[in-house]
């Protein structure tokens, strides 16, 4: 039988978690897709996703992403009950150069219900009107383990993610947005009245505002959150 070994390294403790790669009968394990640099199911993280074309609630899939810097030439795209694991954010790391007026395409992650990413680097670096680790529109996602770094230099704006009518659960992650430029720096960035966020153990590092949450009856819950400057959870 052959193992995988993704170690996921948390903020209380190191973490390893074991996927069998094969059955007893030493057949590939159903719906568990590999990305490596050599000898995986794909070596590109955008590829292996798009394969993936019969998810359901009751079809999940898994995809495992190997050590590695892995450059991406498109957005990564979730799709609902896809996960994505890394094998820890030491190790795997998805790099992205995505800058556009439009938020919606200068991100390197595109979140989606019904899933999650963990054990891993977002890394977006350029310069553009707009610059994010991850976006989402009428999504219920999950982040785990993640390191979100932004850098940019640009009179637009850089955020480490953006969540748009969304409900995401964050944890154990770090999430930096840095922009060399004259435009503005936000770490967490929600949008409209029905914008959620329970971000649990996560550290938040931005220059403009490391929490910044815009409309009416929005919620953004904090637990064990650190950010450089002084938090308020209520909407603007």
């Amino acid at each position: 039988m052959t193992l995988v070994f993704i170690a996921c390294a948390a903020h209380a403790q190191n973490k390893v978690v074991v996927v069998p790669m094969s059955g007893d009968d030493l057949k590939p394990l159903a719906n568990i897709i590999t990305v490596a640099k050599a000898n995986g199911d794909f070596n590109d993280p955008v590829e292996a996703l798009m394969s993936i074309t019969d998810a359901s609630a009751a079809n999940p899939y898994l995809v495992v992403i190997a050590p590695g810097e892995y450059t991406l030439t498109e957005r990564l795209t979730m799709k609902p009950y896809v996960n994505v694991s890394g094998s820890g954010p030491e190790v795997t790391r998805l790099l992205g150069s995505f800058a556009s007026s439009s938020q919606t395409f200068g991100t390197v992650v595109v979140a989606t219900s019904n899933s999650r990413i963990e054990n891993l680097t977002i890394q977006n670096t350029g310069s553009g009107a707009n610059m994010s680790g991850i976006y989402g529109v009428f999504s219920d996602f999950t982040v785990s383990n993640v390191h979100i770094l932004v850098e940019g230099n640009t009179d637009g704006t850089v955020y480490g993610m953006i969540i748009r009518v969304s409900s995401w659960t964050v944890s154990d992650s770090v999430i930096e947005s840095v922009n060399e430029g004259a435009g503005d720096s936000y770490g967490i960035y929600g949008e409209y009245a029905t914008s959620r966020l329970r971000a649990i153990n996560t550290t938040v590092v931005a220059q403009t505002d490391p929490i910044s949450v815009l409309g009416e009856n929005c919620s953004f819950v904090f637990d064990s959150l650190t950010s450089i400057s002084p938090l308020d959870s209520s909407c603007d």
